[in-house]
């Protein structure tokens, strides 16, 4: 939804998870703008979050940041490959802990720089990048909290994480 929202401020309207984009593929990504986008193409894009911590890649993003996000563009791009003829895709990739694959931060400073141009703002990519983060950050809390199972208050919380030891 954020995209979408992204989009529409620079007048490109765009519908969340199109159906039928290939005939009975089944394939159907995030989004898909209404319009050509660039080159007499729709864009479509498809966004995931990549856990850091996934065995696949856990050694990998302890030697260099972002290659878990890298991984998951990758497998996007494999799985909407198809789409390549008739659309333009963009795999959209961010970690767990935040890190960004190359080709969904391009596109999106891109967007940026276009409502840049249109509003004047010029923190309008941080800003994207920002509420897309910060819903990945909501996510992992979400993911944190499901696991402790019931808690009525947040003090509960916290003492899961380091019990509190009485004073003597």
């Amino acid at each position: 939804m954020l995209i979408k929202r992204a989009l529409n401020q620079i007048d490109c309207p765009s519908i969340i998870e199109p159906e039928n984009l290939l005939d009975s593929e089944g394939i159907r990504p995030d989004g898909a703008t209404a319009f050509p986008y660039k080159h007499g193409k729709c864009l479509t894009w498809d966004f995931t979050c990549v856990n850091t911590l996934k065995d696949t890649f856990l050694f990998e993003c302890a030697k260099e940041a972002g290659k878990a996000a890298i991984g998951g563009e990758k497998k996007k791009d494999n799985h909407y490959e198809k789409l390549l003829r008739n659309y333009i895709f963009v795999p959209i990739a961010v970690e767990t802990f935040g890190s960004w694959g190359p080709k969904g931060l391009k596109f999106i400073k891109e967007i940026g720089k276009k409502i840049q141009e249109k509003t004047g703002n010029k923190n309008a990519t941080s800003h994207i990048i920002q509420a897309i983060s910060m819903t990945v950050q909501r996510g992992n809390a979400i993911s944190i909290m499901g696991t402790l199972g019931p808690l009525r208050k947040l003090e509960d919380f916290f003492d899961v994480i380091s019990p509190r030891e009485e004073i003597s």
